[in-house]
Formats: C-alpha cells, structure tokens, sequence
C-alpha cells in the first residue's frame, strides 16, 4: 500500500494543477448574459466578414495589413491617410481604403461611440472608439490556418482577456478564416493545446511573441 501512494499523490496533484489551469474566470455578477450572448454572436458574425475582407486584401497586396503593404496601398489610392501605427484602428484603415466601406463591422455590442461609416478624412477613418478589435499583425494568407489574425476582448495594453465582455469568453478569427469562441480562465487567458493562445511557443506564432495592435 506504501509504494501506491506516492503515486497516487502525484494523481491528485497534477489533476488540481490542470483543474486550477482550466477554471473558467468569473464574470461580474449582474450581467444580463442574454445581451452578452447576442453581443458575441454580432462579433463572431463580424469577424468572419471582417476575414474575408482580409483575405482579399491578401490576393490584392501578397499579405495583411502591415507597414510595407501600408506603402502599397498609398501608392495605388494616392491617399494621405496614416495607414500604419501601433493600434488596430492604423492597420484596419488600410482595409477601408481597399474597399472595405464599412466601420461598423469592427465592433458589437454598444460602443460608446458608434462608428459612422464616415472616413472622408483621415481623422473620421476609424477615429477613436470606432474598433474594438485587437489585431495581430504580420500575417498573410499562405500562414499556419490556426494563426489567430483578430480576437475580443483583449484588455487595453495587456495580453489578458476581459471576461466581462462576452460572459467569461473570447473570440477569435483564425487565418482559415474561422471563427471560434474560448474560454477564459482565471488568469485572463484562453488555452489551446495546454498553453495560452498567445503563449509565443505555440506553432503559429513560430517562436516569437506575438505583436499585438490594440484597438484605440
């Protein structure tokens, strides 16, 4: 009996490490998780038109948006516009211009600024509160199919999920272009495959950190 227990302790404690691993965050209390529900389903709906916006994008300048395809895409519209920055709102400015004529797809629920579909001006094109999406750059088509391209809701500034937007969930468009829906665990992260889906040793990101660009 002395040589089985060992072993057994050892059971028990990994089965409370995963447990402690996989426990699921908390929300706060009192949210209508009916709203929240219909709040995901515009984002997942979103995210998927938002996709295949990317995936065009890709055949017309041979990746996703980023800094080199920021010249490119001046180059054949003659725009002025900032089309490459730190945030999500530079990146995505750069889809508008390719034809993407549509603020509203990148956000859900109830914004405090609505997006206006007006970007005329460079200071109108996705102006500040008009993207809640995190996106991740220096991707293209050709990539890993299960590299994450754009997710909700990253907390501003961290690489931590915000439970309270979606009812402990996260959302995530995949560069196979689907859409899935994680949950959150206590430290803010989505796991996959037993890491973060940001942790840098997942196959996708091919050992780097991920760059992240929060939306502004």
């Amino acid at each position: 009996m002395k040589t089985l227990l060992l072993p057994i302790c050892l059971s028990v404690g990994l089965l409370a490490s995963l447990s402690a691993q996989e426990t699921p965050a908390k929300p706060a209390e009192g949210l209508d998780k009916a709203k929240l529900a219909a709040t995901r389903t515009v984002a997942i709906n979103n995210l998927k038109q938002i996709g295949v916006a990317l995936i065009e994008f890709d055949s017309e300048y041979g990746a996703y948006p980023n800094a080199e395809t920021a010249k490119d895409v001046k180059e054949a519209t003659g725009t002025e516009f900032k089309l490459e920055g730190k945030t999500s709102n530079d990146f995505f400015r750069q889809l508008l211009l390719a034809g993407l004529k549509n603020e509203k797809l990148f956000q859900f629920g109830a914004p405090a600024k609505p997006a206006d579909n007006k970007f005329t001006t460079e200071s109108e094109a996705f102006a500040r509160g008009e993207c809640e999406f995190a996106y991740f750059p220096g991707a293209s088509a050709s990539n890993d199919p299960s590299r994450p391209l754009v997710v909700a809701a990253l907390l501003p500034g961290k690489m931590e999920f915000d439970p309270a937007v979606f009812d402990g969930k996260a959302v995530v468009l995949r560069n196979d272009l689907s859409v899935t829906v994680q949950p959150i665990n206590e430290k803010g992260e989505v796991i996959v495959n037993g890491k973060s889906l940001l942790d840098p040793s997942q196959p996708y990101w091919q050992g780097k950190k991920p760059e992240v660009a929060w939306p502004k």
